[in-house]
Formats: C-alpha cells, sequence, structure tokens
C-alpha cells in the first residue's frame, strides 16, 4: 500500500506541475502577443565569475570541453575536491564568453533561488506563480529567457547531492541549452551527461604553475614545493 501511495503522490504532483506549465504556457503567450519582449534586453549573462588570474596548463582539458559543447553534448567536470573543477569552468567561461549570447552561473546549492533571481532580473518576475515548482521556473527560463537557443550555457556549480530539483533542471536544460556542471560525484552518464575527470596536476604542471607564480623561487625551491 506504502509503494501505492507514492506512485499515486508522485502522478498527482507531476500532474499538477504540468497543469500549471500550461497554464502558464498561455500567459507566456499571451503576454507575447502584448509586447515583442518581457525580458531586459540589457542583460546577457548572469553572475559570472571574476576572471581566473591564476591558471596554467589544461588546454586539451578546454579544447574537450569546447569540443563537446559544439556536439551539443552536456558535460559533468568530476573529481575529487581541490582539482580546480570550478577554476577549470571558469577559465573555460573567460576564453569562450563571447561564442554565447547568454551564459548563467548558478550555485547548486541554491538552484530554486537563483532561478527565481534570473527571472526577476530579466524581467519575467510576473510570470512565476505562487510557489512554482522548478519544472515550472525551469520551463520560463529556457522559453522567455533563453529561447531554446543553443547559444546560452548554464553553468552549474557544485553539484553536491542528486536531488529531484537537481535533476528535474538538469533533464531539460541539457535538451534545450548547452550545460556544464562541476561535482565530486561521478557516474553522470546515468543522466545523460558526458563525463569529464579532471586530473590534479602532474609534476611538470605543478613546477609550471609555481614558476609562473613565483618568479623569484629558483628551480630546486619550486620543486621541492612542487
Amino acid at each position: 500500500m506504502d509503494e501505492l501511495s507514492t506512485v499515486m503522490d508522485s502522478k498527482l504532483t507531476l500532474k499538477a506541475d504540468m497543469c500549471q506549465i500550461d497554464e502558464l504556457s498561455n500567459k507566456v503567450d499571451q503576454l507575447s502577443m502584448e509586447s515583442k519582449s518581457v525580458k531586459d534586453t540589457t542583460k546577457t549573462h548572469w553572475n559570472l565569475p571574476d576572471p581566473v588570474s591564476i591558471f596554467f596548463g589544461r588546454e586539451n582539458l578546454i579544447k574537450s570541453i569546447h569540443l563537446k559543447l559544439q556536439q551539443n553534448q552536456a558535460i559533468a567536470l568530476s573529481e575529487m575536491g581541490g582539482v580546480g573543477k570550478t577554476q577549470t569552468a571558469a577559465k573555460f567561461v573567460q576564453i569562450h564568453k563571447d561564442e554565447y549570447q547568454k551564459i548563467f552561473w548558478i550555485s547548486a546549492v541554491s538552484l530554486k533561488k537563483s532561478l527565481n533571481e534570473i527571472l526577476c532580473a530579466f524581467g519575467c518576475k510576473q510570470l512565476i506563480p505562487d510557489e512554482p515548482s522548478m519544472e515550472t521556473l525551469t520551463f520560463i527560463f529556457l522559453s522567455k529567457i533563453c529561447e531554446g537557443s543553443k547559444k546560452s550555457l548554464v553553468l552549474l556549480d557544485d553539484v553536491t547531492e542528486v536531488t529531484k530539483d537537481v535533476t528535474s533542471f538538469i533533464r531539460n536544460v541539457k535538451e534545450k541549452i548547452n550545460l556544464l556542471l562541476t561535482s565530486q560525484l561521478k557516474d553522470w552518464e546515468d543522466y545523460g551527461l558526458f563525463q569529464i575527470a579532471v586530473p590534479c596536476f602532474h609534476e611538470q604542471e605543478s613546477i609550471g604553475f609555481l614558476q609562473n607564480e613565483l618568479s623569484s623561487a629558483n628551480q630546486h625551491e619550486i620543486s621541492i614545493l612542487a
């Protein structure tokens, strides 16, 4: 009986989400007829990190990310903490920012809050219903801000837990626009993402990094630090 109740609750929740999205779709169409755009066209990117000033090597990794995104594959940068997943994603954005019309850097721990803030920042506050589901927020985000354009990119940073909201967001976003996420978790292939393990620096990369940052140190001191 418990399993049956759970299944029924899930179906009712899904049905409610779909009804909310249908109603919202009609509202979006109506607003689009009244106005050519409900978004702030002066906005292009959201919450991008400061340019990465300390970065060394990993050119091939950046190239791999670029290639896979060009092939319309959603990407997960994974591996243990501290190897530079977020810095690599930030460096990719710094290099390839001009290739995208819109880029959104979203912290996974505040996903729903961030989506609300994005919708408000881009002039879509009036479309947000009371107590919106993740499906509804994602629908507005994709249809009115990104408009389904592959020239939009979402950076979902530091996914520490695969929640219902996270899986819903990933499922919908990766079908419409470019998606790059960072996480210590693995097995992202199960969610339809191409997983790239970010390696630790090998010795020569460590030495090169330190040489770049510690120009006053000699070779022996750098080798010891590396």
